[in-house]
């Protein structure tokens, strides 16, 4: 156990405010987080949008394009092979019926080198379905380049709530027109889909509080980003790429089985749909390859591989390590903490849909293919384009008077103090908001936000992940709550009461309520003497490593460093 007060001066040296070194090793020992249960439930009085039912396709609002869909001709596959359909629609040159012809104009860019990557799995057992139907239950897995995925469809999942049709029989001959009013159909529900994004924010709420608390200068796109996406700065592809996925797809089929499933049920996968039908549909595209790695210490768990874009043009603020040293160096006595999780963070969030033929998956049967609407875990950008929401959900709370929070991606922890010390602790925040202010306000190191406080001891500076705007408030009178919560600032109740005006999905097994310990950025956090320790779990395997380490004479350079970068 080390005390926060040496930690924080020898941690700011080694690495100030680096969120990438921190990210490397945390995505290396941390768990991965799935998404199974629903959010929290919506207030007294509120509709809860999440179980509303859905309207059919037929009802919704179609884009027509200025140039509609043109009779096409069919070219046969191979009749004996079950897959997508038994042809594939052909559009006589010079036809534009991509309903993304304006919005991804035909400039010569290069191809994007990978902006796709993926999300977690759910349980094995899962029945997997497609976009606006059911999969047959059971279906067996193929072998080569053959789907085991029909895709005739009935109705398109267009909501958060998804209810699909049944299967219709399986597909024996496909004429010109029946895969026309496919493709058609594929259309009218992706048009619908980029004026109606997937996402459980509410977009007219999160924007009354915006103006509410002065804060809509500072995000004034949030708002429309939820209602059709967001900016993840996929430039247009002229030239269709599509490399294949790695051999892990095959080694683990269940794993990739049930992370398809899950997208389609979603609806955040469209499909699956040929190569030629991408196309029709959104133009030239780019997927990149999907690959699945075991994740250390949690059995059939897996996630695609991460790479990398610039992440620096997307930038948010990032609670570090020399951050919550700060905040909890100079926390009240008696304060606590509470640990929020936000469910599929990523996979929240909808994407513009110029930037959709940059978001492409490739399927592992041949000819198929899944058009993602949504942000990805792969995409470099998608910390950034996350981290705004989280950001101005973060100023949301602040200014409600809930606070200090800060927050690694979707890993919240709230702070709370005794109500006896909020004023005292408001009178030093303000003081320390006009250092900030002195000091340069906002300062951006690569992808991160932050602030520069007084300097400390050691020569370097405080840290903080806010400006120091809200002051803490006193909500204690606002809702019954027990003898305990009563005495601090807020409960667990109004962040529920917040939350759930905004549409914050938390997953409800990752919640910690507040305690005076606290595990955040993989390190257990002691309020009340102020240290910082490695969890119990941590210390067993790091002493394991080391005690297999010495009981061997002689080691290669392979395991030196092995072992050198998994206990430093």
């Amino acid at each position: 156990m080390l005390p926060l007060g040496p930690i924080l001066r020898v941690t700011c040296h080694i690495s100030p405010g680096d969120p990438f070194s921190t990210d490397r090793w945390r995505r290396q020992f941390s768990p991965l987080s799935p998404c199974t249960q629903r959010p929290l439930s919506a207030p007294r009085g509120r509709t809860e949008r999440r179980g509303r039912e859905l309207p059919p396709i037929t009802s919704a609002r179609v884009l027509r394009h200025p140039r509609p869909l043109e009779a096409g001709t069919v070219r046969p596959r191979d009749a004996g092979a079950p897959g997508l359909l038994r042809g594939t629609l052909r559009l006589p040159r010079g036809t534009s019926a991509r309903f993304l012809a304006t919005a991804q104009a035909r400039t010569a860019y290069p191809p994007v080198r990978y902006a796709s990557g993926d999300t977690v799995t759910t349980s094995a057992s899962a029945i997997p379905r497609s976009f606006g139907m059911a999969l047959p239950h059971g279906a067996s897995e193929t072998s080569g380049d053959v789907s085991s995925i029909q895709t005739g469809l009935s109705s398109a999942p267009i909501g958060s709530d998804l209810r699909a049709a049944a299967a219709p029989a399986p597909v024996t001959s496909t004429s010109a027109p029946d895969v026309g009013e496919r493709l058609m159909e594929l259309k009218r529900a992706l048009e619908h889909r980029s004026c109606n994004a997937l996402c459980p924010y509410d977009a007219d709420a999160w924007e009354r509080l915006l103006h509410v608390h002065n804060l809509f200068e500072k995000y004034p796109h949030l708002p429309q980003g939820f209602r059709t996406g967001f900016n993840a700065g996929i430039p247009p592809i002229s030239v269709t790429n599509t490399p294949d996925n790695g051999p892990s797809i095959n080694i683990y089929p269940h794993a990739y089985l049930d992370i398809i499933e899950k997208e389609f049920r979603s609806g955040r996968y469209v499909g699956p749909v040929s190569r030629d039908e991408v196309e029709a549909i959104i133009g030239p595209f780019q997927s990149s390859p999907l690959s699945l790695v075991p994740k250390p210490g949690k059995p059939d768990k897996f996630r695609a591989v991460n790479y990398h874009i610039d992440s620096d043009l997307f930038p948010c603020t990032w609670g570090t390590f020399p951050t919550v040293c700060t905040t909890i160096w100079h926390l009240p006595s008696d304060s606590q903490a509470s640990i929020r999780d936000v469910a599929e963070a990523y996979r929240s969030i909808p994407i513009e849909p110029s930037q959709w033929p940059g978001l492409v998956v490739k399927l592992r049967d041949g000819d198929s293919f899944a058009i993602n609407t949504n942000d990805n875990f792969g995409l470099a950008s998608a910390g950034g384009v996350y981290g705004l929401v989280s950001d101005a959900g973060a100023d949301i709370f602040r200014a409600e008077g809930i606070g200090p929070i800060s927050k690694w991606v979707d890993d919240h922890i709230f702070f709370r103090i005794p109500r006896i010390a909020i004023p005292e602790y408001n009178a030093r925040r303000a003081r320390w908001r006009t250092v900030l202010a002195d000091d340069g306000g906002r300062l951006q190191d690569r992808s991160r936000f932050w602030y520069k406080g007084d300097t400390m001891p050691s020569g370097l500076p405080m840290e903080f992940d806010e400006d120091l705007s809200f002051p803490v408030r006193d909500l204690s009178s606002d809702s019954p709550r027990s003898a305990l919560d009563a005495e601090y600032a807020y409960a667990s109740t109004d962040i529920d009461r917040v939350s759930d005006i905004l549409g914050i999905p938390w997953e409800p097994t990752k919640t910690v309520e507040f305690a005076f310990h606290a595990q955040y950025l993989g390190l257990v956090w002691d309020l009340q003497d102020r240290s910082v320790s490695l969890p119990s779990a941590k210390k067993a395997k790091y002493l394991g490593a080391i005690q297999e380490w010495e009981a061997q004479r002689m080691h290669t350079q392979e395991a030196t460093q092995k072992l050198y970068c998994g206990v430093s």
